[in-house]
């Protein structure tokens, strides 16, 4: 098995070994779809929903070491953490146009998450098929017929990081890198190369850095 295969098989038995207690509070019986019945009058359903993203945070710090994909709360004006506003930053897998660069995007929870999915988002004017103009990255389990209140914060950003290198053809969103991808693998490679040269991985370490 390939060294990063098999790092990433350890990490997938580390991570669903840990059976999320507490991950989604259980406020009624809950149906097939995932979805708890609310109870109106349960207390600390916000306090709840809060732990569930702190925990998703600590998992996701794994990935820094075991696959180098940063994950971190920003801060506030205040100086206290934002834990609803998360800034990433996912190297360029190796062999593929994208090696060189480490690429921030940003998460952003919902008050209603878990019940609403995050949204994600690169710079606008990203070049990738799967990400629109305003930097909006969409994917499998990005788009709200997908998303499952169970879904885990780790196994999304590693698809994000798999979405870099291989594009969901059904979740087009740049026409033109699209038809470069598809028809002229040649130019699509050299637009992404260039992209990677502004994704420096000392400034994007420093930029985070100054925003967490």
């Amino acid at each position: 098995m390939p060294p990063r295969v098999a790092i990433r098989e350890n990490l997938v038995q580390v991570l669903d070994g840990y059976d999320g207690q507490g991950f989604l509070p259980i406020v009624g019986n809950r149906p097939e779809n995932g979805f708890p019945n609310l109870n109106p009058r349960q207390d600390g359903l916000l306090a709840s929903f809060e732990n569930r993203i702190k925990r998703e945070l600590r998992l996701c710090s794994l990935l820094e070491e075991t696959r180098g994909i940063i994950v971190k709360a920003t801060k506030n004006n205040d100086g206290t953490l934002n834990l609803h506003r998360w800034v990433c930053a996912i190297p360029g897998p190796r062999y593929s146009p994208f090696e060189g660069g480490l690429y921030k995007f940003y998460v952003e929870f919902p008050a209603t998450y878990p019940f609403k999915r995050p949204k994600f988002w690169f710079s606008p004017g990203f070049f990738h098929p799967n990400v629109d103009r305003n930097g909006r990255i969409h994917g499998t389990q990005l788009t709200s017929r997908r998303y499952n209140v169970m879904n885990k914060m780790w196994k999304i950003l590693m698809e994000v990081e798999n979405l870099l290198e291989f594009p969901d053809i059904e979740k087009i969103k740049n026409l033109e890198a699209r038809r470069q991808f598809l028809r002229k693998r040649r130019d699509y490679r050299r637009n992404v190369q260039q992209q990677a040269q502004q994704y420096d991985p000392i400034r994007i370490r420093r930029e985070i850095q100054s925003e967490t």
